[in-house]
């Protein structure tokens, strides 16, 4: 059953919870005018719709890659490169290892009585590691709207709303390592090659965690 607290406050900023159990007082060391401003996006920023789960799974994807040094603050976040067709794709680095997902159908028109998509070109979004780990235990399963403002990234789910500061940093040009052009092709089975890399992995050298592969052609 449902118990009732009762919270009382002062000219002091003295707060006083009364609970079932006994009473507990404190004092706050600021006043309510202090807090900071609660950023809030503007009708005119770029914004998209997207479903919370293929967000997870994308980030989910490429987030493993992140860097942990904060001396390269750009690679300890996960890039997101969206355009006005909804296509998208994630990249991660940590300068040794890199991942890259896409998604041809990453944004989702809402529903009619929504506001639809308000993407100019192709948007740049740095999304920090911290923050990729919060929304993964807050968002549910309803869509959601990310706002691209001047200065903070807006996640707006239902009564929810989240809010980022941007990233003042420049992601590294990960085209430039990606090989496009291959004169040789190899096809493994993903399942195959999983267990090749589990097996080695057990004893792979704690500081480089790298395995070899040997290929030779088949006689």
């Amino acid at each position: 059953s449902f118990q009732t607290i009762t919270v009382e406050t002062d000219e002091f900023q003295t707060i006083s919870l009364q609970l079932p159990a006994g009473k507990y007082e404190f004092s706050l060391s600021s006043t309510p005018e202090e807090y900071p401003n609660i950023p809030t996006p503007d009708e005119e920023d770029c914004y998209y719709h997207c479903r919370p789960l293929k967000w997870a799974q994308m980030m989910g994807k490429v987030a493993y890659c992140c860097s942990k040094d904060d001396l390269r603050p750009a690679m300890t976040a996960v890039y997101q490169n969206i355009g006005q067709a909804g296509a998208a794709e994630f990249v991660a680095t940590d300068g040794m290892q890199l991942a890259k997902a896409w998604c041809n159908d990453f944004a989702i028109e809402p529903d009619e009585s929504s506001v639809s998509n308000n993407l100019e070109g192709q948007e740049h979004i740095l999304w920090p590691a911290d923050a990729v780990k919060y929304l993964h235990k807050f968002l549910t399963d309803d869509p959601i709207r990310v706002w691209l403002s001047d200065t903070h990234i807006h996640i707006d789910q239902g009564a929810a709303n989240f809010a980022f500061v941007k990233m003042d940093a420049k992601f590294p040009d990960y085209n430039a390592v990606i090989r496009t052009h291959h004169d040789q092709t190899l096809f493994v089975p993903s399942s195959a090659l999983k267990d090749v890399l589990s097996r080695t992995g057990v004893i792979a050298n704690k500081l480089m965690q790298q395995a070899e592969i040997r290929l030779s052609k088949r006689d």
